[in-house]
């Protein structure tokens, strides 16, 4: 044996006797100081390729679990260092694919209306063989030249009988897009319709100022003639909505926005802010109407003690147009005509921890 490999086992050996001394006596055993282990020779042992905190964090990603990483409060023993637990946070309830797949459905409908024959369930039959897939589990979506999308959503028609579906009806096309990724899954859909044009993160702009611009997942023109007969259609896969009034102005202007799964119920909702209309025209109303929307009201034409905390034998007063007090700061709001001796007030109000906000007479709403 090599003296390498003697000084490792004499060190293992030593290293287990003195772990089974601790158990003996104890937890709150003092170590012995003839076992105590040197950090420097600890760090040339091989660590587990895979430790315990590797493998709990993959079982749970498996799980659908989000993992919060925890400190122990240190106990009362003195230990150097603080453990870590793992605390599991459930996800929210999942959206089954039939609910998505029932909201696409109703949509689509309205993009392209499906006929009779579209409708019923796919049978192919000849002198050699008859298939028929159960419309529960191949639901079917229309296509633009009147053929249909066979939704294979669990990828479970076997490739051959896939061949031979499509080597029968030309005009059918199979999607096997899982619904759960509800962007992915309307791109497979629109890119199986058959239309003449589907651009994907599309952007257009209304006006100059105010500039209106929008965002959808989707544009898609069915039919060469979309655009002249202003038959264009907008398609978003997200969870919020577009204001109704924005849909309607974008029916006016030739675009109708389909939105199928902004109402399910574990989808969240962006929070609503209202919006402040600001409609003064003179400079002072435009002031007191920009703070009333952030819900301030100030003491106007305030008389501030600059020096008062100080106690230094000065005194001085300064005027403040509008004077208010947020978040343990003080704020003042105050025009200025170019005279310097108002502009120094205002630097001394500065120095006094004051946030001073100057006001120009050719400054607008902007």
């Amino acid at each position: 044996m090599h003296l390498n490999s003697y000084i490792r086992v004499l060190f293992v050996g030593t290293f287990w006797i003195a772990v089974h001394m601790l158990h003996a006596n104890g937890a709150s055993a003092a170590m012995d100081p003839r076992f105590e282990l040197d950090s420097q020779t600890l760090s040339g042992l091989k660590a587990d390729p895979k430790p315990q905190r590797t493998r709990v964090k993959r079982a749970a990603k498996n799980l659908g679990v989000k993992l919060l990483k925890t400190a122990r409060p240190e106990s009362s023993k003195g230990s150097s260092a603080p453990e870590q637990s793992f605390n599991l946070e459930s996800p929210l309830q999942a959206i089954s694919d039939q609910e998505i797949v029932a909201k696409t459905y109703d949509s689509w409908n309205r993009i392209i209306p499906a006929n009779n024959m579209q409708q019923k369930p796919l049978t192919l039959e000849t002198s050699t063989f008859s298939l028929t897939l159960d419309p529960q589990r191949y639901p079917t979506f229309a296509r633009m030249d009147g053929g249909r999308i066979i939704l294979d959503q669990n990828g479970s028609i076997p490739p051959l009988v896939k061949s031979l579906i499509e080597d029968k009806d030309a005009s059918l096309r199979i999607v096997s897009e899982a619904p759960a990724d509800t962007r992915r899954f309307m791109a497979s859909l629109l890119e199986a319709a058959g239309f003449y044009s589907v651009e994907e993160n599309f952007s257009m702009e209304f006006g100059v100022d105010p500039k209106l611009s929008i965002h959808s997942d989707f544009k898609v023109e069915k039919t060469a003639e979309s655009l002249i007969k202003q038959d264009v259609v907008l398609v978003n896969s997200g969870r919020t909505s577009l204001p109704p009034s924005l849909g309607e102005f974008l029916k006016k202007e030739g675009f109708s926005m389909y939105e199928p799964f902004t109402s399910l119920k574990s989808f969240a909702q962006r929070d609503t802010r209202p919006i402040h209309n600001i409609s003064a025209k003179n400079q002072p109303d435009m002031i007191d109407s920009i703070l009333a929307a952030f819900s301030l009201s100030p003491e106007r034409d305030r008389r501030l003690d600059v020096f008062a905390a100080d106690n230094n034998g000065i005194t001085l007063s300064v005027k403040a147009d509008r004077y208010f007090e947020r978040g343990g700061q003080r704020y003042v709001v105050t025009s200025f005509d170019g005279d310097p001796i108002n502009y120094t007030l205002f630097r001394i109000l500065e120095t006094k921890g004051y946030k001073v906000v100057v006001i120009e007479p050719k400054d607008d709403f902007k």
